[in-house]
């Protein structure tokens, strides 16, 4: 834990917080450790009132929300908010929050700036949301490249992509990170089980690659009869991936729980993890996975190469190929104590190179360098 004889440093964290996907889960990371500092104090704001409302303020952490699509009167409140308490930093998490804290620093003397960036951009099947989305994007990216003081990217790929955009003036890497004290590793060995579970955990939209993982698990239903596949999420392709499931006619083995706030609980039942995205910046769920000692096969996207050793603490396939995820997750399930292998290692690479603990220590002293600019 950090200390030092400087005065405390306020910083204020500003989330979109409609849901609880990445961003939420590395704010709620962050915010949990530098709490702990006796020099940092926390407070936080969020767009929307999701479930990391309830997180934060079961932390103790003062928490106000914001006005939903009003960005106008968001600026207004964050203005306001920052000279009442005096804030030093507005750490922003996410794009929305990024407009609006960036836009709101534009009125504030002597604020420093930090937005982290945790993907590529997204594109939507709707015109009308896409022109929105892009033109916030314009936005977005000038505010990062000429006004904020320092952007973090979650990992190596993503900075090298981005930075031709947002410039590399005080562009940092910094891997997320989790605490891995409450991720037990499971008890119940692979070698002696009879039914397997294979489960995967995320937003149920094209870049994840839910059609992917539903097409390998057709091809080893066809030859094996214990085995589910766990499919938890929500999202905009819900319905047309339960369809496809049900014309199949595997509901009964392809299951969809929903978004389920207990969705590490049932990691932990999980006896192999997936992770079928076409692209991903450092994904908390592979995190989380990995720390509960799970055997995990992910396609060689993003910054997944940076967390996973391919054979070592892991297995890595292309994306967009159902195939060679069919033949990894069954060669996988051949060999009970190459997967055990895996599990220890994974849950040893998480403990060892991706704690909140390390992730905080790089974020603090990145706040030490720009309050003392």
């Amino acid at each position: 834990m950090a200390m030092t004889n400087q005065k405390q440093i306020k910083v204020l964290y500003l989330l979109q917080g409609a849901g609880f996907a990445g961003a939420e889960s590395y704010a709620l990371s962050l915010i949990g450790e530098l709490s702990k500092y006796k020099d940092v104090k926390c407070f936080a704001a969020t767009c929307y009132s999701g479930p990391l409302v309830n997180y934060l303020v079961r932390k103790n952490v003062e928490t106000f929300l914001l006005h939903g699509k009003n960005n106008l009167k968001s600026i207004i409140s964050v203005i306001v908010f920052v000279k009442k308490a005096k804030i030093d930093i507005i750490h922003c998490v996410d794009i929305k929050s990024s407009l609006v804290g960036g836009i709101a620093s534009l009125f504030l003397r002597g604020i420093k700036t930090i937005t982290t960036v945790h993907g590529l951009p997204e594109f939507y099947p709707k015109i009308f949301r896409q022109i929105v989305y892009s033109i916030s994007l314009v936005i977005y990216y000038g505010l990062l490249r000429y006004i904020f003081d320092a952007k973090i990217c979650v990992s190596n790929d993503l900075r090298t992509r981005i930075t031709h955009i947002i410039g590399t003036k005080c562009t940092v890497v910094i891997h997320n990170g989790i605490d891995i004290a409450p991720l037990k590793a499971s008890s119940e060995s692979s070698t002696t089980k009879a039914t397997f579970t294979i489960g995967t955990v995320g937003r149920l939209e094209k870049v994840k690659g839910h059609n992917d993982l539903i097409s390998a698990a057709q091809m080893i239903l066809s030859e094996r009869d214990d085995i589910v596949f766990d499919i938890i999420g929500d999202g905009p392709l819900e319905e047309s991936l339960k369809k496809t499931v049900y014309n199949l006619g595997l509901s009964n083995k392809i299951r969809f729980l929903g978004f389920r706030p207990d969705a590490r609980k049932l990691i932990d039942k999980f006896d192999i993890f997936v992770l079928p995205s076409l692209h991903e910046g450092i994904p908390y769920v592979l995190l989380e996975a990995m720390a509960a000692g799970k055997p995990v096969v992910c396609t060689c996207v993003g910054g997944v190469p940076e967390v996973v050793t391919h054979n070592l603490d892991g297995i890595l396939v292309s994306p967009k190929d159902p195939i060679g995820l069919c033949n990894a997750l069954k060669d996988l399930l051949a060999k009970r104590d190459f997967m055990e292998m895996l599990g220890k290692n994974a849950r040893d690479t998480i403990q060892k190179r991706f704690s909140s603990t390390l992730m905080s220590e790089r974020t603090y002293s990145l706040y030490l360098d720009l309050m003392a600019c």
